[in-house]
């Protein structure tokens, strides 16, 4: 993969001068299983409408916190994966185990092991959710929450694709990620 880097290795969220914002998205050096595709004509809301009816949307918008942490807010839909955890049950793409929750778990993490990764970028494909305290402390092996609960104490998503927007430089665009070259391009289109 050869690019021109424009990020600043002591700061990475922070890169040199560029003559237009748009070429930030292209000209990364991006890991051999990760696809990036600039995108353009979209607002953040523009896009978070068109992707919210998708199965699995998930919205990071951090456009109202502090000046320090609002640069990148994410969107993403279509996991290829789901874990959740309520009660004393344990669900993987759909189906309940009978396995221990931790091993669950990280069997279910390992499917992005061969992923690549981007230090410069917030997110390059991979799993978003959210764990509870009772979540949490199922997964350290301990006594899993009494009664029946609709809500989840844990729900996680694969997600090989996400629309990143980059509040500071005011671009956005698309980052695929997968096992291949091609699964990445695919999950990025």
């Amino acid at each position: 993969c050869e690019s021109k880097l424009l990020w600043d290795f002591a700061t990475p969220f922070s890169h040199g001068r560029i003559d237009s914002p748009s070429r930030l998205w292209s000209d990364i050096a991006m890991p051999a299983k990760t696809v990036l595709i600039p995108l353009s004509g979209f607002s953040f809301d523009d896009a978070a409408e068109r992707l919210a009816a998708d199965p699995g949307f998930v919205c990071i918008d951090t456009r109202s916190a502090s000046a320090r942490l609002h640069r990148h807010s994410i969107l993403a839909s279509q996991p290829l994966g789901t874990f959740s955890i309520a009660g004393a049950f344990v669900t993987v793409d759909g189906h309940t185990t009978i396995d221990r929750p931790f091993s669950a778990l990280s069997r279910f993490c390992g499917r992005i092991a061969s992923w690549g990764r981007d230090p410069y970028l917030p997110f390059c494909g991979g799993i978003i959710g959210y764990i509870g305290f009772e979540g949490g402390c199922a997964l350290r092996g301990g006594e899993p929450a009494r009664g029946f609960s609709r809500h989840s104490q844990c729900r996680l998503g694969l997600y090989p694709a996400a629309v990143i927007f980059d509040h500071v430089e005011r671009t956005a665009c698309i980052v695929g990620n997968g096992e291949t070259a091609s699964m990445a391009t695919a999950a990025a289109e």
